[in-house]
């Protein structure tokens, strides 16, 4: 187990390449399944338990990834907090009930206000918010 940092020529950190939805989704299992685990619960350290998130994704990946414990941290911290986000707006679409809306509506409603609130970035989480929002933690 080596938790080095790539590096570039220079001996610099090195950007390793982007995240693509297999990763995510893998991640969010990992995340799920391992926070839901009731023999080890809070007993736990965060390196531990980031361990096992580590092991359980590299355990039920079905694409090539290298990706180290701080890595999956760091991703999961960015996923964790757009979607949070998202799910604030699209609860106040819920609470908003307007009439003729299909679900689909709420969450296009909500992809909106997630924009204009955040500085016209673009809600690149959804296939995360799927995988999540019927998950307790996340209701």
């Amino acid at each position: 187990k080596s938790n080095a940092k790539a590096t570039t020529s220079t001996g610099g950190p090195h950007r390793t390449r982007n995240y693509i939805v297999q990763e995510d989704l893998c991640l969010c299992s990992a995340f799920l399944n391992v926070s839901k685990d009731p023999i080890v619960g809070t007993n736990q350290s965060s390196e531990g338990y980031w361990e096992r998130i580590h092991q359980y994704y590299h355990a039920h990946r079905t694409f090539v990834s290298d990706r180290n414990p701080g890595s999956l941290v760091h991703r999961w911290t960015t996923i964790r907090e757009a979607v949070q986000k998202f799910c604030g707006y699209k609860a106040l679409q819920d609470r908003l009930d307007k009439s003729g809306h299909t679900e689909e509506d709420r969450i296009q409603a909500a992809i909106k206000m997630y924009r204009k609130h955040n500085k016209c970035k673009e809600f690149n989480f959804r296939h995360c918010w799927e995988a999540l929002h019927e998950a307790q933690k996340w209701k």
